[in-house]
């Protein structure tokens, strides 16, 4: 939630401008807080199921070898 006066630059901060790229591809993509909150969180989730699955694997190999 953002809250600040008219023209202020709340929906560009949230948002970025990257929703406006196919009207204005000269634009430089630029993402929002939303935007780069998100990526986090996947990221921090694929790292987080990668090293699990490491950690399987090698238990099984243990296991079997």
């Amino acid at each position: 939630m953002a809250y600040g006066i008219t023209g202020a630059g709340k929906t560009y901060t949230m948002l970025g401008n990257t929703m406006n790229l196919d009207t204005k591809p000269d634009l430089k993509p630029v993402k929002g807080i939303s935007e780069l909150a998100m990526d986090e969180i996947f990221n921090f989730i694929n790292k987080e199921t990668s090293q699990e699955s490491n950690r399987s694997e090698a238990k099984c190999m243990h296991l079997y070898s």
